[in-house]
């Protein structure tokens, strides 16, 4: 007869179980959903930047900068779509000149994801009113102007920063940083509208 070690080695392989490969697969798809909800708030965000209504779609080029990025993209555009309500994504060429035009005679808003490495493009032509965008964004840097200045008159204050807690302070700081960024932004989408 057999012993027990040449039975053994006639055994099937174990299998996995079903729960265990499910878990396994939930945890690959994990970072999948926060990349879609990335790519999500970023084209949402945009709409509401530019004063579109969130019920107009429009059509996308995307430019993927790693294999990785492309195969996400194939993957997950049903859903991408449906979520962030866009019209069609498009692969597209590096190069600006590759559809016959160049970049500058067809405004384009550029907006950059890190993970995955994605660059959108969209073409503003008919969606953005320019001379009504220009005036929103200055106004926006007015408004933010005022805020920092009464931030920064208040961190220069020395009774302020004595008496207040230091939460307080760190907060009125944290707030200065933040306004600063959302200025430069603002700042940068300025000079593209200024540029088409």
């Amino acid at each position: 007869g057999l012993s027990e070690i040449d039975s053994l080695m006639l055994q099937p392989y174990p299998k996995v179980s079903e729960a265990i490969e499910k878990a396994s697969e939930s945890i690959q798809s994990e970072p999948s959903i926060e990349a879609i909800q990335g790519i999500v708030v970023a084209l949402r965000n945009f709409k509401g930047e530019n004063n579109i209504s969130p019920k107009v779609e429009f059509d996308l080029g995307y430019l993927p900068g790693t294999p990785a990025a492309e195969e996400f993209m194939n993957q997950y555009q049903g859903q991408l779509r449906s979520l962030a309500r866009v019209g069609q994504f498009q692969r597209i060429s590096a190069d600006p000149q590759v559809k016959g035009k160049p970049d500058n005679e067809s405004a384009q808003a550029v907006i950059t994801i890190l993970d995955p490495p994605l660059e959108f493009r969209i073409s503003l032509k008919g969606l953005v009113n320019f001379e009504e965008e220009l005036k929103r964004l200055a106004k926006e840097i007015e408004k933010i102007d005022s805020d920092l200045s009464f931030v920064k008159n208040k961190l220069s204050q020395e009774t302020f920063l004595a008496r207040a807690p230091k939460e307080l302070v760190e907060k009125e700081r944290k707030r200065e940083s933040e306004l600063m960024t959302k200025r430069n932004e603002i700042h940068l989408a300025l000079q593209r509208m200024k540029k088409f």
